[in-house]
């Protein structure tokens, strides 16, 4: 899983490098170097977050660069802080079909569409019915299957978790990041000072709640203009980005026809899949769909190698464009998926092995675990597992999964209803 990057605090802010140690910048009595807000109110939701980092051994350190820069580098626990894009020569850690937790828990890979070619079983009854499994049984269960020219309604942006965990200030500034990213604006301006209360943390926990925005970077600079602040944002197309540690580079034109290219392309294959499941599917039907969808379609990259910017192996369109990525590819396929067809979802970040990136679903009010990535084993032989479907909490815990590095709230998953074991055998 990657790591998040640095926040580079612009000269523009006339800070020099004695704030960072001690003295007064702009905003009003905290200094640079204080990641957490030293005022006695009470902690915000994003302080919080960052405090959680810190407790869970997220180290923040600064430098300034030749230009008067002040960088700001969040370094992940276990990590090597001199060396900012990781071991590049170890290879990722790789689901296998020897650490499975649970291997009876397969079926044969279904028919499935292709995001190039979404065809319509031939078995299926028209859009808008369900198949009934013609097998003779004591209880006949409904099963559902692709189709194609389905419509559904996805989950809105102010129902997404992350953003139902912040105070109205910061709902309003995540509100104006959204509003810059859809049209590919390089500032959000605020009144307030970003580094105050950690507000720019907000965009980080934008990022997190909407994987359709895949080129996002994970740095930020921060500029002061009229007693006024500015984010910059830091755009990627994979090919021009934000390298570690330094400034964030304005957006351009040809950065922006870059992206709007690439994000057609990747919307249109959104739509596509999404319009395979059926709309009249139950909530854990649809989510079966899209599971069993990414595992048939969707590859781990072994030779992947973090590269420091937005590289595609660490997003959704890894996995629904180029078919291949790591966990965050994985989670955030799944993630936004399940979001376009109204159920709501996110990523949990953590520990297995390493660092990792597996999902969340709420169904009927109660939250479940999955992991996609460990589900999609290399030697898999071409069947779908679900041995790592809508679990508990609890279940991923004892079998060695941890949130405590997570830099983000993650939600309880304790149902235990629409567990593959419980509804679908």
């Amino acid at each position: 899983m990657r790591r998040l990057l640095a926040l580079v605090l612009a000269a523009a802010l006339i800070l020099s490098f004695a704030s960072c140690t001690g003295n007064s910048n702009p905003g009003g009595g905290d200094t640079v170097a204080n990641t957490n807000n030293s005022s006695s109110s009470a902690s915000t939701g994003v302080e919080s977050f960052v405090s959680d980092l810190t407790s869970s051994g997220f180290e923040f350190t600064e430098s300034v660069t030749s230009d008067g820069n002040i960088i700001i580098d969040m370094e992940t626990p276990n990590e090597d802080p001199d060396d900012p894009v990781g071991d590049t020569t170890a290879r990722p850690s790789v689901p296998s079909i020897d650490n499975m937790p649970d291997e009876d828990e397969t079926e044969e890979t279904p028919s499935v569409p292709t995001v190039s070619t979404p065809s319509v079983d031939s078995t299926a009854t028209p859009p808008g019915n369900n198949t009934v499994s013609s097998t003779p049984s004591v209880t006949t269960k409904p099963t559902y299957t692709y189709t194609s020219g389905q419509k559904h309604t996805a989950v809105g942006l102010h129902s997404r978790f992350l953003y139902n965990t912040l105070n109205a200030d910061e709902k309003a500034f995540y509100n104006a990041i959204d509003t810059a990213v859809r049209n590919l604006e390089s500032r959000v301006w605020t009144d307030k000072y970003p580094y105050e209360n950690n507000l720019y943390f907000v965009y980080y926990i934008y990022m997190f709640d909407n994987p359709e925005h895949f080129y996002l970077g994970n740095s930020l600079t921060i500029v002061s203009q009229g007693g006024r602040y500015a984010l910059i944002l830091g755009y990627s197309d994979g090919v021009v980005h934000c390298k570690y540690g330094t400034a964030v580079p304005e957006l351009n034109d040809a950065l922006r026809q870059s992206i709007r290219a690439k994000k057609s392309k990747f919307d249109a294959a959104v739509n596509r899949i999404v319009s395979t499941i059926p709309s009249n599917a139950p909530a854990a039907h649809k989510e079966k769909l899209i599971y069993d969808y990414i595992q048939s379609n969707c590859s781990y990259n072994e030779s992947a190698v973090w590269n420091g910017f937005c590289e595609d192996n660490w997003n959704a369109y890894g996995c629904i464009i180029n078919k291949k990525g790591v966990c965050e590819a994985y989670a955030e396929a799944f993630q936004l998926l399940c979001l376009e067809v109204g159920i709501n979802a996110t990523c949990i970040t953590g520990t297995y092995s390493g660092s990792h990136k597996w999902s969340a679903v709420q169904l009927d009010g109660e939250w479940y675990a999955c992991d996609l990535t460990f589900d999609d084993p290399i030697g898999g032989g071409g069947k779908l597992y679900h041995s790592c479907f809508n679990r508990t909490s609890d279940w991923f815990t004892s079998r060695g999964y941890s949130t405590k590095s997570s830099k983000f709230k993650v939600p309880n998953c304790n149902g235990t209803k629409y567990s593959y074991n419980n509804y679908f055998k």
